[in-house]
């Protein structure tokens, strides 16, 4: 698996995180957010994220990985456009239904990954209610990307290797593990990820299927 890295920024990952939580606001007129308790919960991500070597998160992302690994790098199935989307569903639904998680250890997150520095896909609050509101299709140009974020604020992303391979951006991996790409925002290096939505109902609020 590659452990990407990234650059100190002004705005932290459990900041970005946090606001993609309160962001669901705006997608589910269910969902209420205290804005009250937000600097609470963003000193409770930065508390768990430097626990991250720590028990338990250090043996349940383990074994997270593990079970990644043969998603990230199954090439069975030809990639199309938003298979990022699908796997992480996917994904997530396995592991609740094995136990290895619960529901609210591991999220779906959705929003923009920086790679060598420059934005891949540019995305925006705005982007995904355009997208909600029009559709998205396999065949489209993707507009946003999706990962699984842990509690420990580890991202687990089963496929922007290959996104980027099949773009010619990095070459074919030696192993199997370097098809996931294991992401912690204290490093430093060519990745970096930018939450704008933390919902793992974003598959079901598309307005079409994704086929």
């Amino acid at each position: 698996m590659v452990e990407g890295l990234t650059e100190k920024r002004s705005v932290s990952y459990e900041q970005q995180f946090t606001q993609g939580i309160q962001n669901r606001v705006n997608f589910d007129s269910r969902f209420t957010f205290d804005e009250s308790a937000k600097a609470r919960i963003e000193k409770a991500f930065r508390d768990t994220s430097g626990k991250a070597l720590e028990e338990p998160f250090f043996s349940i992302r383990q074994r997270v990985c593990i079970d990644a690994v043969s998603y990230a790098g199954d090439r069975s199935i030809a990639p199309f456009s938003y298979q990022c989307l699908a796997d992480s569903h996917t994904f997530l639904s396995a592991c609740i239904a094995q136990k290895l998680v619960n529901k609210n250890y591991m999220t779906i997150t959705i929003g923009d990954v920086s790679f060598d520095g420059e934005r891949l896909f540019n995305t925006k609050q705005s982007t995904l209610e355009e997208c909600i509101r029009n559709g998205i299709s396999t065949v489209d140009q993707p507009k946003f990307h999706v990962w699984l974020t842990l509690a420990d604020m580890t991202v687990i992303d089963l496929t922007i290797i290959s996104q980027l391979f099949e773009t010619g951006c990095v070459t074919t991996p030696d192993t199997s593990e370097q098809w996931l790409n294991v992401w912690r925002p204290e490093r430093q290096g060519r990745f970096d990820y930018h939450p704008v939505l933390i919902d793992d109902e974003f598959l079901f609020r598309l307005q079409r299927h994704v086929n």
